[in-house]
Order: C-alpha cells, then structure tokens, then sequence
C-alpha cells in the first residue's frame, strides 16, 4: 500500500515520514493499521485510531457511516429481487439479469446472474445494485465529454437508477429514469449537480 501525503503535518505525529528525496511529508498510519488488523489485534486497532490525526479519524468515521449505509441498502435490495431483474455489477459496470433469487438475506450472499454472454456467474450480493425499472424522468446534457458520459453513467445505475443515452450534434443528453419525478430530480440535484456521495 502506497504512503499517503500528510495533510495536517503535526511534529509529533507517529504516523509523520519526512521523504528527503522528495521533499515530501508522508503517512504511513495505514502501514501499521493493517499490520495489526492482519493480526487481529483488536486493541492495538484502537489505540492506533486514538493516535491518528483529526483527518484520519473523520475519514474512517465517514467510511464506517458509508459502510452501514451499503450493509442497510443491500439487505432491503435483496428483500425486494424477482427473477428477471436488471442488475448493475458494479465492479464490472455491466448489466446483468437475475435467473434465482438468493436464500439468504445477507450482503455477502451470492446472487446468480446472466452476463450479457449469457454466461452465468455468481456474484456477491455488495457487489450488486437494482436497477430501477420507473418510468418517470428527467434529463441532464453534458455536452461532448464522453468520459464525463461514462462516469455519470456508472454513478446513475450504482445508485439505482436507469440511464437512457443520447446523442446530437451538441453533445450528449442523459434521460435519467427512477419510481418517481421527484426522486430523480432529487438525485440529479445533490448526486450530479453537488457531486456529493453517500456509497
């Protein structure tokens, strides 16, 4: 794992590495964490945390939040699949279709899914969102960026949604489906337009 750049740069610091080379100041917190997470140290985990700097602390305190989020997201997911569902495998960014419903509700349980090869995989349950089969809308235009198309594509179905592209001679339009207007709008607003994040 790579070391990451300082960014509060306190003295005493235990994490703090000065790169002379480079004339950079580093962290190596994550270094020792998964040195003692391998282990097992539970204890040691904490005393680690209480150790970190500010930055650190709120950034695991933000994946924790996120974390639950996903375990929460995913259970209701798996409560609500039919067989035939589109499914987003989000590792892949791929659709793929849902051919048996899993037995157990739980974020690490496999789902059997049909590629777009009709090949037939099975894929962890955190790895999957349910694509929204609405159809209300709204549309976004981005313009000729198609790396911004792709992206915002991704981000659409992670979060649910389904994208419908297209294409004119100024650019790209995004019809964006959901269950409701409002829900939609919602999501263009803070997840487009404020670029924020919640998975």
């Amino acid at each position: 794992m790579p070391f990451l750049a300082c960014v509060e740069e306190k003295k005493n610091c235990p994490f703090r590495i000065i790169d002379i080379k480079k004339n950079n100041v580093m962290c190596n917190f994550y270094q020792e964490y998964w040195k003692v997470y391998n282990n097992k140290f539970s204890i040691e985990v904490k005393t680690l945390f209480n150790r970190a700097c500010q930055s650190i602390r709120d950034y695991e305190n933000y994946q924790q939040h996120i974390s639950k989020i996903h375990k929460k997201n995913t259970i209701e997911m798996l409560k609500r699949l039919e067989i035939n569902d589109t499914l987003f495998w989000i590792s892949h960014s791929e659709d793929v279709i849902l051919i048996e419903k899993p037995s157990e509700l739980d974020m690490f349980t496999k789902c059997k899914c049909k590629r777009y090869n009709d090949k037939i995989v099975d894929i962890p349950a955190y790895l999957l969102r349910k694509i929204s089969m609405g159809k209300y809308y709204s549309d976004y235009f981005i313009g000729k960026d198609e790396t911004k198309l792709r992206e915002l594509e991704h981000r659409i179905k992670l979060y649910g949604f389904r994208p419908e592209k297209k294409e004119s001679s100024e650019g790209y339009l995004l019809r964006i489906y959901g269950n409701s207007k409002r829900e939609v709008d919602h999501f263009i607003n803070l997840f487009i337009e404020q670029d924020l994040e919640l998975i």
